[in-house]
């Protein structure tokens, strides 16, 4: 208060008084309303903010013209992880995945190395790839062959997140990295798996193909290692209800024919 304010709040009755101290009180309420009113505006607008740049329809990069490179041999690292026991695996193959030959490292179960050259019908299986063991033919069909061919090629991120998921597709987080050499961006995305699959059940069946753990309803976590180019060279994924882990990695990338140990 000013000090004539002070003089007439003073001079006044009662009952003025009581009335001054009343509007006094309304309006230092406004005041705080109007306060409390601003910040849950503000926060709405953060949260608004938060929740659009994660509703990722929007931000997940398109690669409108991405195809992967023309190759002879590649090779990835790949592993199973199963309640933080890893299955290491070196994979070899051709472009087409017409042969596949796949070597298994000892690990912390026990599991001794193995190596296993196939086309999906015939089997040569070494148990002694270390120290040049002898090859076993096996005329055995080889189970869920057309998923392996999927699994151990080379994929672009649209292979991966294609139109149907994206908007069942949330970044987690994002940044640059390395993989064998080459600058990469790392995504670890999460996917709603139950969504899509209600969505499109038919392009859902279609895209679960390369996927090797077993989709959970709810969540599916997919971390993807990609250039600019669009190209993955990198990925690892697991379902929400499950420890089990699967990764791969291409290690390297050849124009040369593929040649296995035993010829199929």
């Amino acid at each position: 208060m000013s000090t004539d304010e002070l003089v007439q709040f003073e001079a006044a009755t009662p009952a003025q008084r009581a009335g001054v101290e009343r509007w006094k009180r309304r309006a230092r309420h406004k005041r705080w309303l109007a306060a409390l009113v601003a910040a849950v505006m503000l926060a709405g607008l953060g949260w608004l903010f938060y929740v659009s740049n994660r509703d990722t329809g929007s931000v997940l990069p398109r690669f409108t013209s991405a195809e992967v490179p023309d190759y002879g041999t590649i090779v990835f690292e790949a592993y199973v992880s199963q309640n933080r026991a890893a299955t290491l695996m070196t994979v070899t193959t051709d472009h087409e995945v017409s042969v596949v030959d796949i070597v298994t490292r000892s690990d912390a179960r026990g599991l001794q190395p193995l190596e296993v050259i196939t086309d999906g019908r015939t089997q040569y299986i070494n148990e002694a790839p270390d120290s040049n063991g002898e090859w076993v033919r096996a005329d055995l069909d080889v189970p869920a062959w057309e998923q392996v061919r999927a699994l151990y090629t080379l994929h672009t991120f649209d292979t991966w997140i294609p139109e149907f998921m994206r908007p069942f597709t949330h970044i987690l987080s994002k940044g640059p990295d390395t993989v064998a050499g080459r600058k990469v961006t790392r995504y670890e995305l999460a996917l709603n798996v139950s969504g899509a699959r209600e969505y499109d059940p038919a392009a859902f069946a279609a895209w679960e193909l390369p996927i090797v753990t077993a989709v959970d309803e709810g969540f599916y976590r997919v971390v993807l290692w990609v250039d600019d180019a669009g190209v993955v060279w990198k990925r690892e994924s697991w379902g929400e209800n499950t420890t089990d882990r699967f990764g791969l990695e291409v290690t390297s990338i050849s124009p040369e024919p593929f040649v296995p140990a035993v010829q199929i």
